[in-house]
Parts: structure tokens; sequence; C-alpha cells
């Protein structure tokens, strides 16, 4: 293994095939997430396949992958909220995430040992912050229409701008006041969904790429013996993707179920 420094992820993404032309738009982390799809959408395919020849093994897996978020989501989503209507979007932003993540594991590995060049074209899904704050908008404006559904458009408008309620003058400022709170509040989720995700796995493509980096100095004669210390870190960072996948949509699934609480109240 090269003890040559790696190449430093930037915060921004590249663009895929240059700056002019039709696929200027088209980013380094656009084309990993269509290499992404294009998998996603072979795997469905041979599962399809699978379940119409009633292979058990894809039967039993999915009903335990079904039983276990139902397990996990369903004590949020299924008092206001029909479990049915809900778990599979919630459940599915699980999965999406977590097969993203682990997608980009196996991009970290094989960037880590390609030409420079390759930087340009590939790039881990979730350590763009570009993609996660557009799925952490679109959930926060999911739980917005919820909200709608439940309580009506007026309610809704009037919740976050002009919240004139309570026994007294002074205690009605302060209602006001405190939508407004609530509305910034709803710009910080954004924030807050997008940047944690984003935080950790651009940290772990740094951190993966360092340690393979510093691997490489360590080597008895002409054997890299360094190697093997990156394979602990690999499995980390597996675990890491779990967590965070588990995390947003944990938190995607409460927002939801505090949308719809608004109902019973």
């Amino acid at each position: 293994m090269s003890a040559v420094w790696p190449h430093v992820l930037n915060l921004a993404p590249h663009a895929a095939f240059g700056t002019e032309g039709f696929l200027s738009s088209v980013t380094n982390t656009v084309l990993s997430t269509w290499i992404f799809v294009g998998i996603v959408i072979i795997l469905g395919i041979i599962l399809r396949f699978a379940v119409s020849k009633k292979e058990w093994f894809v039967y039993t897996t999915g009903f335990l992958i079904v039983k276990q978020l139902k397990f996990f989501f369903g004590p949020l989503l299924w008092h206001n909220l029909p479990l049915s209507k809900t778990l599979w979007f919630v459940g599915g932003t699980f999965l999406y995430i977590l097969g993203a993540n682990l997608y980009s594991l196996w991009l970290d590995w094989i960037l880590a040992f390609s030409p420079a060049s390759w930087h340009d074209y590939l790039r881990p899904i979730n350590a763009d912050i570009n993609t996660t704050l557009g799925m952490a908008a679109l959930m926060v404006l999911i739980s917005h229409i919820i909200m709608v559904r439940y309580r009506g458009f007026f309610w809704y408008i009037g919740h976050f701008l002009f919240h004139f309620q309570g026994h007294s003058f002074i205690e009605k400022c302060i209602s006001v006041v405190v939508g407004w709170l609530h509305l910034v509040g709803e710009g910080v989720r954004v924030l807050a969904l997008s940047l944690r995700l984003f935080g950790n796995i651009f940290a772990w493509v740094v951190l993966i790429w360092v340690m393979i980096w510093l691997s490489g100095l360590i080597s008895i004669g002409s054997i890299p013996i360094g190697s093997l210390m990156v394979i602990p870190f690999y499995f980390l960072e597996m675990f890491v993707g779990f967590i965070q996948a588990m995390v947003f949509s944990l938190l995607v699934s409460m927002y939801f179920a505090e949308a719809s609480e608004h109902a019973a109240h």
C-alpha cells in the first residue's frame, strides 16, 4: 500500500462531466446516487422474481424486516396515524439511508485505492450537504402536510403566524411570539436533520482515508502489515451508518407523530 497522502474530500461536490454543456449540473454525488438507484432497481427486480418463485428465504427475510420496523416505529406512529400508510414511508427512509451509507462505505474503499481522477466522478452520497439538506427539508415538509391534514389550513397558519390565544392579553401576546419561535424551530429541525447525517458521514470518509494513509506507513519488509489496522474502522463505520439511518428515521417518525397529535388536543 502506498503511503502517499490521500485525496482530501472537499465539502462541495465536483461537476462530474465539466462545468459546461448539458451535463454540467451532474455532480459526483448525483452520479453516485444514480449508480446506487440502479443497484436498488436491479435488486428489486431480482427480489420480485424470487417472490414470484415463492422463495422461502425472501419471504422470511422480508417478514422479519417488516416485523422489526413495525416494532421499532409502531409505538410512535400508530396512535393517531394509520400505520399501514406511514410505516412503509418511514421504514423505507431508514432502509434507503442505511443502504446509501453501506454503499458509500464501499465507495470509500474503491476511491481510496483508485486514481485521483475517480474522485471527480464518485462521492459518498450522504457526504454531500445538498443531499441531506434536501431529504431533511422533504421530511419536515411532509410533517407540515400532516399537520394541515389533521387541523386544517387556517389553524395551521394561525398556529405559526398569529396564535392569539390565552386567558389574558399578555398571555395572548406571548402565544403569538411562541408561534413565531415554533416557525423558527422548523428551520432548526431541517438543519439538525441534515447536518447530523452529513457531518457523521463526511467525518467517516476523512477518518478512513487518513487511517489508510497511516497504515501505509507501517510495514514489515514488503508486507503492508498496517493494512489490517483499517479493517476495524470499516466495521465501526458500518455501525455508524446504521445508527445514523436509525436516528434520522426515528426523528422523522417523531415529527410525524407530533404533527398528528395536534388532532387529539
